[in-house]
């Protein structure tokens, strides 16, 4: 079955602003997007700029060093109890979420500590 949800967003902007002469302003109230991201769209297509492609090169792409790499997990295998994802991104200048992956790539594993009575 057939739906209009199924059709790209900027292709329907694409149809909206050509065949159906829509203004930048009721395009972005039909696609409930907002203005700004229309009238973006709309400038790249008067330049001739494809707006279905993705860009090279968006968003956040630093890369963690091997020594930094290293240094994580030296010291969580060091100061097993005293290293938290937390402590580790802030003294290593990471984020928490960041230490986790470098730990679960080099083969470390969390556990809960129990308290033997």
């Amino acid at each position: 079955m057939f739906s209009v949800t199924n059709i790209d967003v900027k292709i329907r902007c694409l149809v909206l602003l050509q065949d159906a002469r829509f203004t930048p302003a009721n395009i972005a109230w039909t696609l409930k997007k907002p203005e700004r991201t229309i009238r973006d769209w709309v400038a790249k297509i008067q330049k001739g700029i494809d707006i279905t492609k993705v860009e090279e090169g968006r968003g956040k792409t630093r890369k963690i060093s091997e020594e930094t790499k290293d240094k994580i997990v030296r010291t969580a295998k060091r100061r097993v109890s005293n290293s938290s994802t937390k402590t580790l991104g802030r003294q290593y200048n990471v984020s928490k979420g960041s230490a986790y992956k470098v730990l679960q790539e080099r083969g470390c594993t969390y556990t809960n500590l129990k308290k033997s009575a």
